[in-house]
């Protein structure tokens, strides 16, 4: 038997918060999953659910957390590393200050451009151009490419591998063949 501070619990969103409490204080490694199923609480209670989350901090640090959210404000407060993902495939990975700071893949670029901006001259919102690809039937190659504007023929051909910009950051994107291949 493993002794409960040896082994990690993942703490489904469907779970109450007392559960997630008390698996905290009787492991040093839990997982906590934020995901579709927990929107209801964070669209209801989003300052409350940020609040606690932050006053957790301190105690993060022998946690994991995995938040599945369109939420980048939370995601830049509560997270070090970020993995983005278009059409059930991650196409972009690193840490959240170097993928918010110099993104990459076009769809993390449309993303981080949507955002609208706090302070100076309201502009106008961006959006992504093109329609979201059906997880039924997706596109040969890359699923984002009839939405992207530096498309090629390769794009539409071959699904991108991994490359490395820097030990901090990855992307699967033809624009960025001067990286280092993972496969």
């Amino acid at each position: 038997c493993l002794h409960p501070r040896d082994s990690y619990v993942l703490v489904k969103p469907d779970y109450s918060d007392e559960i997630f409490i008390v698996a905290e204080a009787l492991c040093e490694k839990v997982m906590g999953m934020g995901g579709y199923t927990s929107y209801q609480i964070l669209a209801t209670y989003p300052g409350q659910f940020f609040e606690y989350m932050v006053a957790q901090h301190p105690f993060l640090d022998k946690t994991s957390l995995l938040m599945i959210t369109h939420n980048l404000g939370i995601i830049a407060e509560l997270c070090q590393d970020v993995a983005v993902m278009y059409a059930g495939r991650i196409v972009e990975y690193g840490t959240v200050a170097e993928v918010f700071q110099n993104p990459a893949h076009p769809y993390t670029v449309g993303l981080l451009n949507a955002i609208p901006k706090l302070e100076g001259e309201r502009e106008r919102l961006h959006d992504i151009p093109g329609k979201i690809a059906n997880a039924q039937n997706l596109p040969s190659g890359c699923a984002f490419h009839p939405r992207c504007a530096g498309c090629t023929g390769r794009c539409m051909e071959e699904n991108p591998g991994m490359i490395r910009l820097n030990d901090n950051h990855y992307v699967a994107c033809y624009q960025f063949t001067g990286g280092v291949s993972n496969e």
